[in-house]
């Protein structure tokens, strides 16, 4: 029989500390769970729909103390050319002043530059091009405005016009670092979010930040596989496969002196029992139906 090749747990756990673990566990609590994901967990920074007639009109100015950029109006953003003719900051312009900073409406380009205008030549395609033609079509499209933070919301060149969130009332991604840090996290939120933050410490960082510590939001089997098909029902990187609930805390911690708040091993053995038969059970329950407490 064809014995399964396991990810390195050693690798996985390389830059990992318990100290602190229990005392560190304690979070603002919010929405979250099984239920909560399997249902779609809402929060207040969901996408912007703006339906003001008015050019520049923002949804929501934030309090001076917090930052001053605002939400803009997408829909219409550095689509009208600019009639001031005087030398000012066209990054602090809602108008456009040329190719470098237009934004086509209707948002039909990918967020990719254009390989033809990397190259500096002229795009055949033109205005139906599906590649971005600027750093503004780039920066401003919806499905990654307002989604990271700015890495200096206080000297930031575009001012309140800022694609980047300037604090946590901007940001248009779930911030699961402010859920609570229990089994319900580590099953269903722990490495399913992409990173909002900017150079830092990936390892013990709670969201994904590419394909090698992205767990998707599907039931897996706890095996490993070396494909590249989101659907499939295999796990592709050790986090998906260390953090599945038949998985998680059943492997004893093979740097107990040296791992974090984050270990998915067991360091204590009069704890793995009870912690297994209730991940199991609310595995089981939520996801196939079947009543463990017959």
């Amino acid at each position: 029989m064809h014995q399964q090749k396991l990810p390195k747990i050693d690798k996985c756990l390389a830059s990992l500390s318990l100290a602190g673990c229990l005392e560190k566990q304690v979070c603002p609590t919010v929405q979250k769970g099984m239920l909560s994901m399997m249902q779609g967990c809402n929060s207040e920074n969901t996408k912007l729909k703006q339906g003001s007639n008015d050019l520049m009109k923002c949804n929501r100015k934030c309090p001076l103390e917090q930052g001053s950029a605002i939400l803009l109006d997408l829909d219409n953003f550095k689509q009208y050319p600019c009639t001031n003719k005087q030398q000012h900051n066209q990054k602090q312009c809602p108008y456009f002043h040329g190719p470098h900073d237009q934004r086509r409406p209707g948002g039909f380009y990918k967020q990719e530059l254009c390989p033809f205008i990397i190259k500096q030549q002229r795009c055949p395609y033109g205005y139906d091009c599906c590649h971005a033609h600027n750093q503004v079509e780039l920066n401003y499209q919806l499905d990654y405005y307002k989604t990271v933070f700015c890495p200096l919301p206080e000297n930031c060149c575009y001012g309140q016009y800022c694609y980047m969130a300037h604090n946590e009332y901007e940001i248009r991604t779930l911030l699961i670092h402010n859920f609570t840090f229990d089994y319900d996290f580590y099953m269903f939120h722990y490495k399913t979010v992409k990173c909002p933050y900017m150079n830092h410490d990936n390892m013990n960082c709670v969201y994904w930040h590419d394909n090698q510590d992205y767990r998707r939001k599907i039931e897996l089997s706890p095996q490993m596989c070396q494909c590249v098909d989101q659907n499939c029902q295999n796990c592709h990187n050790e986090y998906e496969y260390y953090y599945h609930p038949l998985i998680f805390k059943t492997i004893e911690c093979p740097q107990p002196t040296n791992c974090n708040i984050h270990c998915p091993c067991y360091h204590d053995d009069k704890r793995l029992e009870m912690q297994v038969l209730q991940l199991i059970q609310e595995y089981l329950r939520q996801y196939r139906g079947i009543d463990q407490q017959k």
